[in-house]
């Protein structure tokens, strides 16, 4: 208990680049909950300078903290992070796959869409409804869970999509 509320003091009390520092030494920490709770903070904080400390939680021993670090940086990241969350959509974990999928909508990248058709392949039902409803967000298209029906909309639509961003700027922008 104590090591989870030192996480979020710190978040509050130390600059952002030495709480962004202090991710190494919580990855280490042999409680789940503390390690979570440092992703909670940098996903609050919502600083796309903290993807590169978040994604080494990708890979956490737990799938909670791995799914909720791949969440959140979908959830500061843009679409150019979108090569950071992809090896993850083939993970052994449906969890963690689901996530990835999670996190590549949150992105809001048009580039997402196909990978996001070709989970609707995944053979865990989870997986598929978590790439229908972000399909169904991104493309504002109301298509069942059929991989060939998007693909086809992709293909015919792809070009012309246009997504924005609008709840954050990207790195290259601050």
């Amino acid at each position: 208990f104590v090591r989870i509320e030192a996480v979020t003091a710190l978040q509050r009390l130390l600059p952002h680049a030495e709480f962004r520092a202090l991710g190494s030494e919580v990855a280490k920490d042999r409680e789940e909950v503390v390690r979570l709770q440092w992703v909670v903070e940098v996903d609050d904080r919502r600083d796309p300078f903290d993807l590169d400390a978040l994604q080494r939680y990708f890979e956490d021993r737990s799938w909670r903290v791995a799914s909720a670090a791949l969440a959140a940086a979908g959830t500061i990241g843009a679409g150019p992070d979108l090569p950071r969350v992809l090896p993850a959509a083939s993970h052994k974990d449906w969890r963690i796959r689901g996530a990835a999928f999670e996190a590549m909508g949150r992105l809001r990248a048009k580039e997402a869409v196909p990978h996001l058709a070709a989970g609707l392949r995944d053979r865990d039902p989870v997986v598929k409804g978590v790439c229908h409803a972000n399909l169904k967000i991104l493309t504002k298209q109301d298509l069942p869970p059929d991989p060939a029906a998007w693909a086809a909309w992709w293909g015919r639509n792809g070009e012309a999509l246009d997504i924005v961003k609008r709840s954050r700027r990207d790195a290259a922008t601050i």
